[in-house]
């Protein structure tokens, strides 16, 4: 075992090995760290069930929380997150629980992919945001489509439809062969001709395309 000064926030299994903890406490860790948890504080490091008051008392002289995860004030009651135009420090004020600087950055990261959030249940898609987390945070979002970013999808190469997370390879190359074969889409209509895309990926893919 060797002490030395840490960020929980940003250790590796090595680390807490390193520190002393078992793999079956890096393991609670980790899935807390999975479903966004995060220390914002020395004593939050304590909550994890798997932490001994031993472990703590050892590890607490080391423990150094940069100032990026400390505590967002959180939006005030009946104020809404706009999930579009936020920046990741407005996102931390999201009301309710795990909505930290990494959580924020995974839904930016998400949004820039995709080209914006038409529907707020797009949130879901975000890894770690599950029934549970989205029940918590959708009364205190919205989406404003004026900001999606969309994609021609007569002139779209294969790059610019990887984008979308809902397409398959195979679906991709479908897309861009109908066109090949079969001229201009006029609507999103044309594309139910392709036997591989159901009705449901076109669902989630037709608020990001124009047709001229």
């Amino acid at each position: 075992m060797v002490l030395f000064t840490f960020d929980p926030n940003n250790l590796t299994d090595t680390g807490w090995r390193k520190l002393g903890l078992s793999d079956r406490q890096i393991k609670v860790i980790k899935n807390y760290e999975a479903k966004g948890g995060r220390f914002y504080t020395r004593a939050d490091v304590k909550k994890i069930y798997s932490i001994t008051d031993t472990d703590y008392q050892r590890l607490e002289p080391y423990i150094n929380i940069p100032a990026i995860y400390h505590r967002t004030e959180k939006a005030a009651p009946g104020e809404i997150i706009e999930i579009n135009s936020a920046d990741s420090a407005k996102l931390t004020r999201i009301r309710g629980i795990g909505i930290g600087p990494t959580f924020a950055m995974r839904i930016i990261r998400y949004r820039e992919r995709v080209g914006g959030f038409y529907n707020k249940e797009q949130l879901k898609d975000v890894f770690g945001v599950d029934e549970a987390k989205y029940t918590e945070i959708e009364h205190g979002v919205s989406v404003n489509g004026k900001h999606i970013t969309k994609i021609n999808v007569n002139t779209a190469t294969f790059d610019q439809l990887r984008r979308f997370p809902y397409l398959s390879f195979k679906q991709m190359n479908a897309i861009l062969a109908y066109h090949t074969q079969h001229g201009d889409y006029e609507s999103v209509a044309d594309m139910k001709n392709i036997a591989i895309l159901d009705d449901g990926i076109l669902r989630k893919i037709e608020p990001y395309l124009i047709f001229k």
